[in-house]
């Protein structure tokens, strides 16, 4: 027959000989081989009125976005074709030092020559 290479291989493809790429005859291994851990943990119940009260607002603006006008934030917007919509929107990062990355961000950005962000 074409396609086996040997009688052996030809009686895999029947039922017969051992079982390839893990698994036995029952079916693939199960993966309880360390049982189910964690199996036992409870989960807490937190009362929400005793936590602390925790904002992620970790915003800082950059003290050249702080000087820049609102004359010269829609000129850019414009420029770029920005639309935005609400009340007290960050301006735009024109250079990535405003957007105050930390120093192993900022290395990388450098090496892919990128020079200043896009508008998205």
């Amino acid at each position: 027959m074409s396609g086996y290479s040997s009688d052996r291989d030809r009686g895999r493809d029947r039922g017969f000989g051992a079982p390839r790429f893990g698994g036995s005859r029952a079916g693939p291994l199960s993966g309880k081989k360390f049982g189910n851990p964690g199996e036992k943990l409870v989960k807490k119940k937190w009362n929400l009125d005793e936590l602390p009260k925790f904002e992620k607002n970790f915003y800082q603006e950059h003290p050249d976005l702080a000087r820049r006008t609102a004359q010269e934030v829609e000129t850019y917007r414009r420029s770029k074709e920005i639309t935005v919509r609400g009340h007290n929107c960050p301006k735009p990062v024109l250079n990535f030092y405003e957007a105050n990355f930390p120093a192993n961000v900022m290395d990388v950005i450098a090496r892919q020559n990128f020079t200043e962000p896009t508008a998205i």
